[in-house]
């Protein structure tokens, strides 16, 4: 054979045995490179696997007894029976039938809320607007400064009326001698304040116009003015006491001073005359309130208060006929004034007197809900 031939069969074998052998080493390259990527690190296949508390589960009975048609047992389609007893398969949970009791984990946020969610919507609403509204309030400085006024304000009208008084005093004293109601006039004054104080809970929101914000963050309009109208009531509360009390106190000092007859806690009507009298700011800052809402104004809502509580007062009396003589006596603000006197007057009873203030105290409240409803922020 001629030795050409035989080299150039020899080179074509070696050259398939090297392509073969190539070809074998990139394959097991391959398979190689697929084997580690779809089969992690034991340590990794562990990790993974191993369950989480949140989703441990308490082991599971593999026992259980149904009730047959006739009381007895009544065997599972997927059971065998194993020493007089059922061995459920897994599959029996499966198919829908109930699942034992187990612990699960839930956290503490969740349970709070739950706890939220079941006291319901509305309740969380109004007292989380009560909550905010009295934030808002004792974060004004407006609000104490208006406070300290009208108690220092009550307090000195009714010291320098008590003063005048004891000036121009002879032997006599007027018939009949109201040491109670005579030491109480500051209220005249203090009205005006404490009224401003409860028409700015609402009038300084018109006038910043964060108003429109209260109104969307609020489950509704009425659950905000009723919101409004607690924190009023608290403030104003407060407030009135401290007049009140105070007032009380400083005059019937400076009368014993002078050696007329003071007032005391014990004597009939006083007390009832203190109550009406802190009843009747607490309805006056109501009525701020309400004016507020309908002038969206501080100074519409002042102008309102000195008209029903000073100006009407000495106007209306004079109307010709039986009109003059009614208004006298049960004009609201008239009839809530006689009610913290203790000597008899001729107008209303105590009791009368607040509940005709606080009838017409309502019907404005109602009158402001409805403005506030239909008209726009």
């Amino acid at each position: 054979m001629n030795p050409f031939a035989i080299e150039g069969i020899t080179t074509i074998r070696i050259r398939r045995t090297a392509t073969a052998a190539l070809g074998a080493l990139l394959a097991g390259i391959v398979s190689g490179a697929r084997h580690v990527r779809r089969n992690p690190s034991p340590a990794r296949t562990r990790q993974t696997r191993r369950p989480s508390p949140e989703r441990a589960r308490a082991p599971e009975p593999f026992m259980s007894v149904e009730a047959g048609p006739a009381g007895g047992p009544r065997k599972h389609p997927s059971s065998k029976r194993v020493g007089g007893a059922l061995l459920f398969a897994a599959t029996h949970h499966r198919h829908g039938a109930p699942r034992p009791a187990r612990a699960a984990h839930v956290p503490a946020e969740a349970g709070a809320r739950n706890g939220d969610r079941q006291k319901g919507p509305r309740h969380r609403g109004f007292t989380s607007l009560i909550a905010s509204e009295w934030i808002k309030t004792r974060s004004v400085r407006g609000t104490w400064v208006t406070v300290a006024a009208t108690v220092l304000v009550t307090v000195a009208i009714g010291a320098l009326g008590i003063s005048g008084f004891l000036g121009e005093w002879t032997e006599e004293l007027p018939d009949p001698w109201d040491p109670t109601g005579n030491g109480l006039k500051g209220i005249l004054v203090g009205q005006l304040l404490i009224g401003m104080l409860g028409a700015s809970a609402i009038t300084g929101e018109y006038a910043t116009g964060m108003i429109a914000t209260s109104l969307s963050v609020a489950p509704g309009r009425r659950t905000l003015l009723a919101a409004k109208a607690v924190v009023a009531t608290l403030v104003a509360l407060g407030t009135s006491v401290l007049a009140v009390g105070l007032g009380f106190a400083v005059t019937q000092a400076l009368v014993a001073a002078a050696g007329l007859p003071a007032a005391s806690l014990a004597a009939p009507g006083v007390v009832v005359a203190l109550l009406c009298a802190v009843a009747y700011l607490t309805l006056t800052a109501l009525l701020g309130l309400a004016f507020g809402v309908i002038t969206r104004s501080s100074s519409g809502a002042l102008a309102i208060i000195v008209g029903i509580s000073l100006i009407a007062p000495a106007v209306l009396p004079a109307l010709p006929g039986g009109l003059g003589g009614f208004f006298s006596t049960y004009w609201p603000t008239t009839a809530g004034q006689a009610a913290y006197t203790v000597a008899d007057t001729g107008g209303t009873s105590p009791a009368v007197g607040i509940g005709i203030l606080a009838l017409f105290t309502l019907c404005l409240t109602l009158v402001s809900h409805i403005t506030l409803h239909v008209r726009d922020a």
